[in-house]
């Protein structure tokens, strides 16, 4: 086991190295690396489970769901779901993406849909004051009908214009 993103603190237990193809389904638990070309399935098993794919990686799937998704390389699949999904810089993804955290880098290709799941947001915005829509609208009011009472300016006169 060795750790790919210390930032990321993900630890890589199986390897698809660069050069090799993989047609079919790969069942695999804890974090794997992709620096190969991958179509077909990825099945992965467990709560912690981890994709990386690396920068020479290039993968064809219709859907992938783990905890923590790093894509370097390209990913082309009808849905990514992911705790955490970080998109690097040099990173091409076609796909809708469906994750309670999502970091893209600048640089990355990204083609599809970002849903946020998760705990919803809490702006704390103090609820109105009872009455203040209706003290606004009646002191509106009577601004209103003061205006139209007095005129702001005097009438004026036309003054014959001497020669």
């Amino acid at each position: 086991m060795r750790l790919f993103s210390p930032s990321l603190k993900i630890a890589i237990h199986h390897t698809l190295p660069s050069g090799s193809q993989l047609e079919g389904t790969l069942t695999f638990k804890g974090g794997l690396l992709i620096e190969g070309s991958v179509l077909g399935c990825l099945n992965p098993q467990g709560a912690k489970s981890s994709v990386t794919v690396g920068e020479r990686g290039v993968v064809e799937i219709q859907t992938l769901e783990v905890d923590t998704l790093v894509i370097n390389g390209r990913v082309n699949a009808k849905s990514l779901k992911a705790r955490r999904v970080v998109l690097g810089a040099t990173s091409k993804v076609v796909g809708d993406i469906e994750a309670q955290t999502i970091e893209i880098h600048t640089g990355a290709v990204f083609d599809g849909r970002v849903v946020s799941v998760g705990a919803p947001v809490e702006i704390n915005v103090p609820p109105p004051a009872k009455g203040t829509a209706s003290q606004a609208r009646q002191r509106l009011e009577t601004l209103t009908a003061r205006n139209l009472a007095t005129p702001t300016h005097e009438p004026t006169t036309k003054q014959p214009v001497e020669a």
